[in-house]
């Protein structure tokens, strides 16, 4: 972590706060009872410009540990703001996220965080691209309705708000009177009286209808607060594709409404006004739902959403005049990724919110960030769908620092708790006051630590070796940089999941038979497997390691000799050196059923034996009958079907135990013998029927039965325990 200019633990003053009075784009709904089961957990933290920090770990909850990333904004430097940021800048069309930073991130205005902001209408038509609640930029109404919405706001002193503003418009004529304007540049509903403006696009929409009133000379932008007079320019049916012009609005209203009666060069008087408290808002976006106010969980409204599980966006205000973006869940492995609104509000009173409300979720969940001597913001969490959607507007934290002269070392990945021998890499850049980049100038860097907690190299790879806490010190171009770390002690081995035994298809079979021995990932709740040992026993003499491709490979391709006993055991040693117990499978022998077995029968057509050194035992038995049926009956838990494969052998249809399981085809352009085609494993050992079906492949119909691997479950004989 950087050196910093001032401490940033504390802001140096309290923030006034004030609180004023569609379809999900969320994940498919995935209602459950759940709950905190443990307090978030910081993995790490790292500043992104003086006062502005990202903070990640883990929340547990009753659906799974949950990834949270965290910007916490100290708003006492007057260089760090709010910004509203439409995407695209207009209405129409979404943008993602960190595409919205990046686009608007320059030198003397650094996009340093953006958060997705509200939800939209949908994706018929462009008008529905709207943010659903009220958006302002730069003091500019963007859009707006008359229904109040949970809303985060910037005001002209740059203090941020939270409330639920109501918007009202008015249009006043002269010879038709007035008239409420329901919506501002959104989707225009049966009834409604919708304005756009050129912010909306610079047409209006292909899938407008209705009549098109069409106002000149107004001063615009339009604000959350004032009147406006103009004239009708144009009354005409609202066919869609009509420009928008500067210094123009477009009332669309339905084909009834009076409006259509208007004459062009009829005055008109345009007044909006907005709840008390915002009538000078400068920046502000809508969300979905209150999750905190006064301090405590109050969620308002309470879909039937609030209480499934998704993937959550937020935006929070603290008592000492913090702000706080969060993101929780996303796209994870296994599991389900998200929290219920009660538990995102939890979290955001954990860290000191007493005023929060939801954005928009699920795969619509963003959090961007420019990290300490980057240029370009980046995406830090996982969004839900796999890949970052585009969404309707979005808040950004903005640095108006402009880039100075070098004054501190970036130390990267910043503060860090790791277990013992894990590994890191460390890079160091150059950054001025404000964490803007600033090139290092050639030369020697100097790394060492603080505390015995480890190694570190000239190159900055450090290895924890020691339980404690210390920091990672780097020393360039007469400047020195620093980044906390902790070593954390792990002293809990983990658990090894049973290996099981497959017969792989179309692997060949000799003197010894391929096998693949795989096992699920090992639980550790500390610093994660390393590696994994894979033992065997062979009728019950001593263990042997068996060979895999890594240390940290879960799977095993072996060949075994047929008529032995086999027994595996596998078992897993973590990143701090802990090894677990050994997990032994079930002892099983592998046979091999030639063609002459008493346990296959020939029910229907004519299965003639043929003779060949390429054979298994130098026979085998094979039908060119359509319809030929052999049947294979035997005792055990795995089972392979050996056959010849070539030009002239054709498909056949295999049912076990009485259900049709696949079609099997043997025709290869290069012959190949012995070769399994078809295997199939059961997690016990029980009695089967394996049926083999010739289709009569025309051309090439014959099918050879040449013989069966069995894998059956015996009682083990106790091998000599393994060397520790």
């Amino acid at each position: 972590m950087p050196r910093l200019p001032r401490p940033l633990a504390a802001p140096t003053f309290a923030l006034a706060l004030i609180v004023a009075g569609a379809p999900l784009s969320l994940l498919p709904a995935n209602p459950v009872s759940a709950a905190v089961v443990a307090a978030y957990t910081s993995a790490g933290r790292e500043p992104l410009a003086p006062g502005v920090d990202h903070d990640w770990g883990r929340l547990s909850t009753t659906a799974g540990s949950q990834a949270v990333n965290l910007v916490e904004v100290d708003q006492s430097n007057p260089a760090i703001f709010f910004e509203a940021s439409l995407s695209n800048g207009r209405v129409t069309g979404l943008e993602r996220t960190s595409s919205q930073a990046i686009s608007r991130s320059v030198e003397g205005h650094r996009v340093i965080a953006a958060i997705n902001g509200d939800v939209w209408a949908g994706f018929s038509n462009d008008m529905e691209d709207a943010p659903n609640g009220l958006h302002v930029e730069a003091g500019e109404l963007v859009t707006a309705r008359t229904t109040g919405r949970p809303t985060f706001g910037v005001g002209p002193d740059g203090r941020p708000i939270l409330g639920s503003p109501l918007v009202s418009i008015m249009l006043g004529t002269t010879s038709a009177g007035q008239f409420v304007i329901n919506r501002v540049n959104q989707l225009r509903r049966a009834g409604d009286v919708v304005l756009y403006t050129p912010h909306f696009d610079s047409r209006t929409s292909s899938a407008a209808s209705g009549i098109d009133v069409v106002i000149s000379g107004l001063a615009l932008p339009l604000r959350p607060s004032g009147t406006w007079t103009g004239f009708v320019s144009t009354v005409r049916p609202a066919e869609g594709g009509w420009p928008i012009d500067p210094g123009t609005v477009v009332v669309t209203v339905p084909a009834s409404s009076t409006l259509g009666t208007l004459l062009p060069g009829e005055p008109v008087t345009l007044s909006t006004t907005i709840t008390p408290g915002w009538e000078s808002i400068q920046q502000a976006v809508g969300g979905r739902e209150w999750i905190i106010r006064d301090g405590v969980v109050s969620i308002t409204p309470h879909p039937p959403s609030a209480d499934e599980i998704h993937a959550r966006s937020a935006i929070g205000l603290t008592a000492d005049g913090r702000m706080i973006l969060a993101t929780v869940g996303g796209r994870e492995v296994g599991g389900r990724a998200g929290v219920l609104l009660s538990e995102l509000a939890e979290l955001m009173l954990e860290r000191g919110a007493v005023s929060a409300i939801n954005l928009d979720g699920g795969g619509s969940s963003s959090l961007a960030i420019r990290r300490a001597g980057t240029d370009g913001p980046v995406l830090v969490n996982r969004p839900s769908d796999g890949f970052e959607r585009p969404v309707t507007n979005s808040i950004q934290v903005i640095s108006s620092m402009p880039t100075g002269p070098l004054s501190v070392l970036n130390v990267q990945p910043g503060s860090r708790s790791v277990y013992r021998n894990s590994t890191i890499d460390f890079k160091v850049s150059g950054m001025d006051a404000g964490y803007n980049p600033v090139p290092l100038a050639s030369g020697p860097v100097s790394w060492s630590l603080s505390a015995p907690i480890g190694t570190i190299d000239a190159d900055g790879h450090f290895v924890a070796t020691d339980p404690g806490t210390g920091q990672v010190v780097v020393t360039a171009d007469g400047v020195t940089g620093t980044a906390p770390i902790t070593v954390l002690a792990d002293t809990t081995a983990p658990v090894a999941k049973t290996p099981r035994v497959t017969l792989p298809v179309d692997r060949g079979i000799g003197t010894g038979v391929p096998v693949t021995v795989a096992w699920d990932a090992a639980t550790d709740d500390g610093s994660g497997v390393a590696s994994y040992e894979l033992q065997r026993s062979v009728d019950g003499h001593a263990w042997t390691t068996m060979p895999k491709a890594s240390p940290s490979a879960r799977t095993a391709a072996l060949t075994l000799t047929r008529n032995r006993t086999y027994q595996f055991q596998v078992r897993a040693v973590d990143v701090a050196g802990n090894v677990g117990a050994w997990k032994p499978a079930g002892a099983f022998r592998l046979a091999v059923a030639q063609e002459a077995t008493r346990a296959l029968s020939f029910v229907r057509g004519t299965w003639s034996r043929t003779t060949s050194v390429s054979y298994d035992g130098g026979a085998a038995r094979s039908t060119r009958t359509v319809g030929g049926i052999a049947r294979f009956t035997f005792t055990g838990n795995s089972f392979a079907w050996v056959a010849a494969k070539s030009p002239v052998r054709g498909v056949a249809h295999v049912y076990v135990d009485g259900t049709f399981a696949g079609n099997v085809d043997t025709y290869r352009p290069t012959p190949a013998a012995r070769l399994m085609v078809f295997t199939r494993t059961w997690s016990a050992s029980t009695r089967h029927t394996i049926e083999i079906r010739a289709v009569g492949t025309s051309g090439h119909p014959r099918v050879d039965l040449d013989a069966f691997v069995v894998l059956t479950p015996v009682a083990a004989t106790t091998p000599p325990p393994p060397p520790p």
